[in-house]
C-alpha cells in the first residue's frame, strides 16, 4: 500500500512494558497521513487523508482533534464517492475503545443493492394501490442511488469490534434526481442510530421528489434489519398523490407497519381520501374514516 506520513511526537519518560502498543510510548503526537487504500472491519476506501493531533489524558487514554477525507468509501450497506469527517475524540492506547464526536458529510452516496432491495421489497401494496407501490419503489430506488447527506455524529467502539454510530442533529439528504429527505430528531432520541446490522430511525420525517409522494410523519420508531422493516408513526400525512389515474391522500393519527415476520402487516387510524376509479367505481372525493388493517403476503 502507498502510504505517506509525517508528524511529531513526545515520548513517555520512564519504562514501558514489553509488548505494549505503540501509543504506550507516546505522551502527545500530531500527524498528517495519506494512503492509497484503507480497510477496517467492513469499511474500505480507495484513498484517504488524515490530520490528527492528540495528547495523553490519564494513564492509558488519549484525546484530540482530527479531520479525514475518504474517497471511494465502501461498506456493505452504504458507499460514497467522498466522505469527510472532522471532530474530537478519545481512544485507549490499544485502540480497543474509541469515542468520537463531530461532523460528517457524504457526496455521491448510495445505499448498496442488498440493503436497498431489503427496504424496497417490503413495499408491496395490494390492489388497488399497486401503481402507487411501484411508483414509490421506483422513486426511492433512484433517490437511494445517488445522494448527498450530512449531520453531526457520535461514533463509539468497544472491545475492539462492537461499534455504533448516531447522528446528533437533523439529518437531511438531497438526491441527484431531485428527491429531498429530512429527519428532525426528537429531544430524547437520535434521528439515526446504526449498530452492526441494525438501523434505527426516529424523528419528524419529510419526503418529496420525482415519483414520490409528499409526506410527513412523526416517526416514533423505524427499524431496518435483516428480517425486514418495522415502522411506528403518528401524525402521518400524504398530500394527494396520483398513480395510474387513482389519487390517494391520507391524514393518519397512527400508523404501524411490520414486515419482519415475512408478510407485510399494516394497521392505521385516521382518514384516507380517494379520487379516481376504484374496484370498477368512479370515486370523487371519497373519504374513509376509522381503522384500517391489511396483510400482504403469499396467498
Amino acid at each position: 500500500e502507498d502510504t505517506h506520513a509525517s508528524g511529531r511526537a513526545g515520548i513517555v519518560a520512564g519504562e514501558v512494558d514489553e509488548g505494549a502498543p505503540l501509543l504506550a510510548w507516546l505522551r502527545l503526537f500530531s500527524a498528517e497521513a495519506r494512503s492509497a487504500s484503507v480497510r477496517w472491519q467492513d469499511f474500505t476506501a480507495q484513498a484517504a487523508s488524515l490530520t490528527l493531533e492528540a495528547k495523553r489524558n490519564g494513564k492509558d487514554q488519549f484525546e484530540g482533534d482530527f479531520a479525514a477525507r475518504l474517497t471511494g468509501f465502501q461498506h456493505p450497506d452504504l458507499s460514497a464517492s467522498e466522505l469527510t469527517l472532522s471532530g474530537q475524540g478519545s481512544a485507549s492506547e490499544d485502540l480497543s475503545t474509541i469515542n468520537l464526536t463531530g461532523e460528517a458529510v457524504a457526496n455521491g452516496a448510495t445505499v448498496e443493492a442488498d440493503t436497498r432491495r431489503r427496504i424496497l421489497d417490503s413495499i408491496a401494496p395490494a390492489a388497488p394501490f399497486e401503481a402507487h407501490g411501484k411508483a414509490l419503489r421506483t422513486g426511492l430506488s433512484a433517490a437511494l442511488s445517488d445522494f448527498a447527506t450530512g449531520s453531526g455524529y457520535t461514533f463509539s467502539l468497544a472491545n475492539g469490534s462492537d461499534w455504533s454510530l448516531r447522528t446528533t442533529r437533523k439529518l437531511s439528504a438531497t438526491a441527484a434526481n431531485g428527491a429531498v429527505f429530512a429527519l428532525t430528531p426528537h429531544e430524547t432520541q437520535p434521528a439515526l442510530n446504526v449498530s452492526g446490522d441494525i438501523i434505527d430511525v426516529a424523528g419528524v420525517l419529510t419526503l418529496h421528489g420525482p415519483g414520490l409522494p409528499t409526506l410527513a410523519a412523526d416517526v416514533s420508531d423505524l427499524l431496518v434489519n435483516d428480517e425486514g422493516i418495522r415502522l411506528k408513526a403518528g401524525g402521518f400525512s400524504i398530500d394527494p398523490w396520483t398513480a395510474s389515474g387513482l389519487t390517494l391522500g391520507a391524514h393518519l393519527s397512527e400508523l404501524d407497519f411490520d414486515s419482519t415476520s415475512g408478510d407485510a402487516h399494516v394497521q392505521a387510524l385516521g382518514e384516507i381520501r380517494i379520487n379516481g376509479r376504484l374496484f370498477g367505481m368512479d370515486m370523487k372525493n371519497a373519504r374513509l374514516f376509522g381503522g384500517l388493517e391489511a396483510i400482504s403476503g403469499d396467498a
